[in-house]
């Protein structure tokens, strides 16, 4: 029998298929059924709010955990025939500029920003699969001043450190936090060189009630970026990993106490970037953060990733370093750090495709 092949964990999608085969199988819900509701015009003018937000049998988690569905079914009902058929078929269709204008309910300063990256041959694109839509665009080549040099290049990926490993874990957001962290320390002179921070004591503290309530074989969970980046800037300070969560005996159901006079980093100030070019112009000098949307193949080893193709469904979301801005199979890329071993891309190094531009269903 072939080895059973490792599960990549990332911040998977809710379905809603999946409770709706539940409940043919005949099981029990220990939810009562719930009524549609008249939705305020408060509740759909917040960016953060959904119409079409899944009904779980959970206390209701923090808005950041998941990328929030606003308005899909609004928007795929206005769609023309013919683009609602392509999405069907093949998951990924192109559409014009006045289609995105008209149908997706751009306001005319999002839409500005879109055109403002020259889309090629003002194509761009929809993509919907697990409930989920993105408009995405592929933009021209960016200049290679872009680059960085390849002393920088190294001192970034070893400031990073060494690839690390979280297994079965959902817990990606917390090493990426950890690692972008330990990366600003060695660069800013208190670090001599890489040491990981605690994922466990990020795990426990940044949503400390959403790690109680889990129950099972792991207390860990998902987490957007920027609920962990809150925690790394408003705590006490995150301790150093002890040597047990850096071996594969790591469990993330035993606490990982504060010890007294313990060491303690801490991020002092958040930066946002509104542009590729702005993330990139950082990345000469420092590490920066992204989230990663994985499309269905995004493990594939020593690949340019690009993001959707056409039949290729979203898988989820995975939180990465970006490390590097280099020439790769002979095109312009941004090297990012993983956290899953050296199972993936190159040597457990992503090269993803800088020139593929994304707004996420809630931007609209």
């Amino acid at each position: 029998m072939p080895p059973k092949k490792k599960q990549i964990p990332i911040q998977k999608l809710r379905n809603k298929k999946k409770g709706k085969k539940k409940a043919k199988a005949g099981k029990k819900s220990a939810c009562p059924p719930v009524k549609k509701r008249e939705f305020t015009q408060e509740e759909l003018d917040d960016p953060l709010f959904s119409d079409e937000e899944d009904v779980e049998c959970e206390p209701s988690r923090d808005k950041d955990t998941y990328m929030i569905k606003h308005g899909r079914s609004v928007i795929l009902a206005k769609m023309p025939d013919d683009v609602k058929r392509r999405l069907k078929n093949k998951l990924s269709t192109a559409i014009t500029v006045k289609c995105a204008e008209e149908n997706l309910g751009l306001t005319w300063t999002r839409l500005k920003h879109v055109l403002h990256t020259e889309p090629v041959d003002d194509n761009l694109c929809l993509s919907d699969s697990a409930g989920y839509l993105h408009m995405y665009w592929q933009t021209p080549q960016l200049p290679e001043s872009f680059l960085s040099d390849e002393e920088t290049g190294d001192l970034m990926t070893k400031v990073a450190g060494f690839i690390r490993d979280q297994g079965q874990h959902e817990m990606c957001c917390f090493y990426a936090l950890s690692d972008l962290i330990s990366s600003s320390a060695v660069l800013h002179g208190q670090l001599e060189q890489y040491e990981p921070l605690s994922q466990m004591y990020i795990c426990q503290n940044s949503d400390p009630q959403e790690y109680a309530r889990l129950k099972g074989d792991h207390n860990c969970y998902e987490c957007s970026f920027y609920s962990a980046l809150k925690f790394g800037k408003e705590s006490r300070g995150i301790p150093l990993a002890t040597a047990k969560e850096m071996s594969d005996k790591f469990s993330c159901k035993e606490r990982r106490k504060f010890l007294h006079g313990e060491r303690t980093f801490k991020i002092k100030e958040v930066y946002r970037y509104k542009t590729l070019e702005q993330a990139l112009q950082r990345l000469k000098t420092h590490t920066v953060s992204a989230t990663l949307l994985c499309y269905k193949g995004w493990t594939k080893k020593k690949q340019l990733y690009i993001g959707p193709r056409e039949r290729s469904g979203m898988v989820g979301l995975h939180e990465v370093i970006m490390l590097d801005c280099v020439k790769y199979q002979d095109k312009m890329a941004i090297k990012c750090k993983s956290s899953n071993e050296e199972d993936i891309g190159v040597d457990g190094y992503i090269y993803v495709d800088p020139h593929v531009m994304f707004i996420e269903e809630r931007a609209y």
